[in-house]
């Protein structure tokens, strides 16, 4: 299939049939993890996602936007209102960082158990909804990840047949302007042989200028000697 500006369009097509695959093979790379918030030691739960570490933040922030209010502290962000599945807890402060791990990304996060009202069990509950949560991270990065590619292959899309329609379109005024050159080269072919006859005409009017001139200086010699004849005649006579 062809490539259009880098983008294998089989390739985004494989990748879009593959997600699925995705989902199971990232589902268990879930790992417990403390982070110091602070300077006060949190229980959190991390995973690594296999892009570079400023993509996986554009994505991590731009994911938690839809679930949450996110704001920015000196090296970690807050987050408050995390809606988890089956564990809406909207009281609940978590704190999150993106760490690069062996040239890749990881999201770390854990929960303020202070700021929970629920007590044990409702920590529990959040903390197990926060590691699922977690676990459909990587799928949900390739999704991502796809989309941008359908997007980016859908405008070179795009782009392609406005191309294409533009050739089309070109090449239409250039037949018609092969029409107009060929019938302009007819028109002036018979201008020229036209102006070829005229040219033998005006040749021959000139031959015969030239003929008639020289009988003319003739005649009028002729005119002169008969004159002058006549002119003797009178003198004689007188």
């Amino acid at each position: 299939m062809r490539v259009v500006n880098g983008i294998d369009l089989k390739k985004v097509v494989m990748l879009v049939a593959a997600c699925s695959i995705y989902l199971s093979l990232n589902a268990q790379q879930v790992k417990k993890e403390n982070g110091t918030i602070n300077s006060k030691k949190y229980e959190g739960y991390s995973i690594v996602i296999k892009d570079a570490r400023s993509r996986v933040e554009d994505f991590w922030l731009a994911h938690l936007e839809e679930y949450s209010n996110v704001r920015r502290k000196r090296d970690f962000y807050q987050i408050e209102e995390l809606k988890l599945p089956d564990s809406y807890f909207p009281e609940a402060v978590f704190y999150t960082r993106i760490i690069e791990k062996d040239s890749l990304g990881k999201i770390w996060v854990a929960l303020d158990a202070e700021t929970l009202l629920g007590g044990e069990e409702g920590e529990e509950l959040v903390n197990e909804a926060l590691e699922q949560f977690m676990g459909s991270l990587p799928a949900e990065y390739e999704k991502n990840s796809i989309e941008k590619r359908i997007i980016e292959a859908k405008r070179v899309i795009m782009i392609t047949e406005n191309e294409q329609q533009a050739l089309m379109q070109s090449a239409k005024n250039l037949s018609r302007q092969l029409e107009e050159v060929i019938t302009e080269k007819e028109r002036l072919n018979t201008t020229l042989e036209n102006l070829d006859l005229e040219i033998l005409a005006t040749k021959q009017r000139i031959e015969n200028n030239k003929s008639d001139s020289i009988r003319s200086v003739s005649d009028l010699e002729k005119i002169r000697i008969l004159v002058a004849q006549y002119e003797e005649d009178l003198k004689k006579l007188n």
